[in-house]
């Protein structure tokens, strides 16, 4: 009798070895995409806040400064939503980002 095929036992063999191999990759793999993501969000952030840099020297006339009194530094806000709005970024970019404000202090480069 000519037999054809695998047995069970050789199955179930190859099985655990592929569960064995996933087992061992995956921690691996969610820490790669979670690096991944929060090098995404930063890269993010920092367009949108090079964005608003750009926002408050193009508007530094009617930009209102604050004191923050624990630095001695001046500083202004942009929302997310007024870049959105002038165009100095794109909606689709920042979508968790749209309910934040930038602060930006003032330095030599933002001098009325």
């Amino acid at each position: 009798m000519n037999k054809k095929g695998f047995t069970l036992i050789e199955l179930l063999a190859v099985i655990l070895l592929l569960g064995l191999i996933v087992g061992i990759s995956s921690p691996t793999v969610v820490t790669v995409i979670t690096n991944i993501r929060s090098k995404s969000n930063d890269v993010s952030f920092q367009g949108i806040k090079n964005s608003a840099d750009l926002y408050i020297k193009e508007n530094i006339e009617d930009t209102k400064w604050v004191m923050d009194p624990s630095t001695n530094n001046e500083y202004t806000c942009v929302n997310v939503v007024e870049l959105i709005n002038k165009g100095y970024i794109k909606e689709s970019s920042v979508t968790e980002y749209k309910e934040n404000v930038v602060k930006i202090t003032r330095d030599s480069n933002t001098k009325a």
